[in-house]
């Protein structure tokens, strides 16, 4: 059993930006009792190199909503740096047209 101290200790790690996702798949910014998940983020980048995301799910709620619910919080949290990989890969390797750029590589990025 995990003693209230420690306890405290792993919450005080984990803080960051809530998101939470409805059962209508919706964000919102506190948890709830019927959320499929919850997560929070937290940039670190220039302290440690790595941004965090700790998410966690609702166990009474099935499986596969966990899942969607997991996947659309991790997009919704990290939705800036999705965008700032996508410019910068189709900025130095499509716009710069690299031969090294499968034709493949670049429909999908169309």
């Amino acid at each position: 059993m995990i003693s209230a101290a420690i306890l405290l200790i792993l919450l005080a790690e984990v803080q960051g930006v809530l998101y939470s996702i409805t059962p209508d798949y919706k964000v919102a910014l506190q948890q709830s009792p019927t959320e499929l998940v919850h997560c929070y983020y937290q940039e670190k980048l220039r302290e440690s190199g790595w941004n965090r995301l700790y998410i966690h799910a609702n166990a009474a709620v099935e499986q596969l909503q966990q899942y969607r619910g997991a996947g659309m919080c991790e997009g919704y949290a990290t939705y800036k740096e999705i965008y700032y990989a996508y410019t910068n890969f189709y900025k130095s390797l499509v716009l710069k047209g690299s031969p090294n750029v499968n034709a493949q590589v670049k429909s999908f990025q169309d």
